[in-house]
């Protein structure tokens, strides 16, 4: 395989993931009643509408970026049902790891490196997002834990406020990179238990 073929394939499951990452969110607030997304127009495929300028850049370049945030209305979800917010964090990485599963599968059938490269690549994208630090999915919903529950409001104020300071530390000081070999057995595990069985 071309390095070539490799970064666009790379790039194209990066894009791909994170439209359906976005989606996701912007679908499920919906569904709970949220009208927000569908007047930012955030319920389209059309990857226009998710990718930020600066942040699409830093994925070509660090291949580590961010797409423009689906802005919901958590007071109005909050009114609507108590699991409403953490349905619409979870939605995105519990896409990714959807799609991670069907391309995986797809590969193994197929025997063709290239959709292993996305089903991976949407592995990462779900278990990255997971990460405990705001802006990421993962800190937003240790921030609507911790305040809907009333534990520790002073965690809460801190994480929202440097969250994103936290993250970069933890990718500076390269425990991102650790965690990373870690996830990659977990997806061999995964895939190993769910198509060993149907392949043989």
């Amino acid at each position: 395989m071309s390095f070539l073929v490799r970064d666009a394939v790379v790039y194209f499951g990066l894009i791909f993931g994170i439209v359906f990452h976005e989606v996701a969110h912007a679908y499920v607030a919906y569904r709970f009643g949220d009208l927000t997304p569908k007047f930012n127009k955030r319920l389209s495929f059309n990857p226009l509408r998710h990718l930020d300028i600066l942040g699409t850049l830093a994925f070509f370049i660090f291949r580590i970026g961010w797409a423009k945030p689906v802005l919901i209305d958590e007071r109005y979800l909050r009114t609507r049902h108590a699991l409403a917010v953490p349905a619409v964090i979870l939605a995105g990485p519990l896409v990714n790891l959807f799609v991670s599963i069907v391309f995986g599968y797809a590969a193994l059938v197929l025997d063709q490196q290239l959709l292993v490269l996305i089903a991976l690549i949407n592995f990462y994208l779900a278990f990255f997002n997971l990460l405990p630090f705001p802006p990421l999915d993962g800190g937003r919903l240790v921030v609507y834990v911790l305040d809907y529950f009333r534990i520790s409001p002073r965690v809460a104020s801190f994480l929202e406020k440097y969250g994103i300071w936290l993250l970069v530390i933890f990718l500076a000081l390269g425990f991102w990179t650790r965690l990373s070999t870690l996830i990659m057995g977990l997806w061999g595990r995964i895939v190993t238990l769910l198509f060993s069985p149907i392949l043989h």
